[in-house]
């Protein structure tokens, strides 16, 4: 089965994400459990099955306060600049790789924003299977 290509709109930017191949997404799952490790129950509001807002919200500020308090910061950074590896901004002929530095400054909030949306478009499929379990 071939890797899966994924649009969006945030912010009035769009975004497209083409999933990575079986083994580079596992790894990538390794990394972030590693990173994510105990906020991973927290996560889950913010990526789906609780749609409200302060909930969501709630849960995001949780996780990032333990990643961003249990991790080095270096290593957080590398990874989500990894995560965005297969990202674009744009269409067309304007459809560039998305740079952390170009694309978020001063816009921190859709980052995540688009993060979040990555994340679930990467390992919806294990994120909602482990959903329904909770």
């Amino acid at each position: 089965m071939s890797c899966e290509t994924f649009t969006t709109e945030i912010n009035g930017s769009h975004y497209a994400y083409t999933q990575l191949p079986a083994t580079k997404s596992l790894k990538l799952k390794f990394r972030l459990a590693k990173i994510i490790g105990g906020a991973l129950t927290e996560i889950m509001p913010a990526m789906g099955k609780d749609k409200t807002s302060e909930k969501q919200l709630a849960a995001f500020g949780n996780v990032m306060k333990k990643v961003f308090t249990d991790n080095d910061p270096d290593q957080v950074v590398d990874l989500i600049v990894r995560i965005f590896v297969p990202a674009f901004r744009g269409t067309g002929d304007e459809a560039e790789r998305v740079d952390m530095d170009k694309h978020f400054t001063n816009h921190m909030g859709e980052m995540y924003e688009v993060l979040f949306w990555i994340l679930k478009c990467e390992f919806g499929n294990f994120i909602e299977g482990f959903i329904e379990e909770l």
